[in-house]
């Protein structure tokens, strides 16, 4: 027995409640194939509305603060700039001549001999500038001691980044016993240049 065969050999009751099921199944399924997808597209809406004021209401309070945190950070910029820290120009090779003469000045107050000086390539890091100098001395030992705390102690701060030293081969037999060994130093100092600040 087929399927319309089936269906007449119902009571006509019941075939009245399958048509009227199969008439109103369309007119339910309709709305909810039609309004399901809206329904969820709002959803989605009113998820990226809600987190757009969450973010804005975060953007007006960062906005709030910012005067606050740039009054902070021009107080820091003076403050570096008042320790000393940093060797203040605006290109590499002035602040390598000036580390130079540094150096020099520091060397001969001292009693340190120059022989040769080399400046080294610059190294540009994200906030600052390394510049450095190879320098070749002469001087004894107390002298080379009184240099090394005299970096240690300068402003801009100084960096020792090699050190070494032998006997000076020439002048160790014309010294007496009682006069002090004369070094052959080979020295590298570096100090730090500020990045130019953003504009």
């Amino acid at each position: 027995m087929n399927l319309a065969a089936r269906l007449r050999a119902l009571p006509p009751d019941r075939q009245r409640l399958l048509a009227a099921t199969l008439l109103a199944l369309p007119l339910i399924l309709l709305p909810l194939l039609v309004l399901g997808p809206l329904v969820a597209q709002h959803r989605h809406y009113a998820d990226a509305i809600d987190q757009g004021r969450h973010r804005l209401e975060r953007t007006h309070q960062a906005l709030e603060r910012l005067p606050g945190v740039q009054a902070e950070v021009a107080a820091l910029e003076a403050a570096l700039k008042r320790s000393g820290a940093y060797i203040e120009r605006t290109a590499p090779a002035l602040a390598a001549a000036d580390l130079q003469q540094i150096i020099s000045e520091l060397a001969e107050r001292h009693g340190i001999t120059i022989g040769s000086a080399q400046v080294l390539s610059p190294v540009e890091g994200p906030h600052a500038t390394r510049v450095a100098v190879r320098l070749n001395l002469g001087g004894d030992m107390a002298a080379l001691a009184a240099l090394l705390r005299a970096v240690e102690n300068h402003q801009p701060l100084l960096m020792v980044q090699h050190l070494s030293l032998q006997p000076d081969r020439r002048r160790v037999r014309r010294n007496a016993p009682d006069q002090p060994v004369v070094l052959d130093i080979r020295l590298e100092v570096a100090a730090l240049m500020r990045a130019p600040a953003d504009g």
